[in-house]
């Protein structure tokens, strides 16, 4: 799993393909620590989850 920080949003990798979240739809991650955006994990087979914004996000 990877991200890739861009002007207008964040490319997230992982094994189900890569996801594009922009900051129109996720505006806390606009501002945010770059160590917060990149703390991201796997919960389950379809959700990935940040611990510093307390946001579980469905990927499907």
């Amino acid at each position: 799993m990877s991200n890739l920080l861009k002007t207008n949003g964040i490319l997230l990798s992982i094994p189900e393909g890569d996801f594009f979240l922009n900051y129109k739809d996720y505006p806390w991650f606009k501002n945010a620590q770059i160590n917060h955006v990149f703390d991201v994990e796997m919960e389950g087979d379809h959700a990935v989850r940040w611990k510093a914004f307390y946001i579980l996000s469905d990927i499907r």
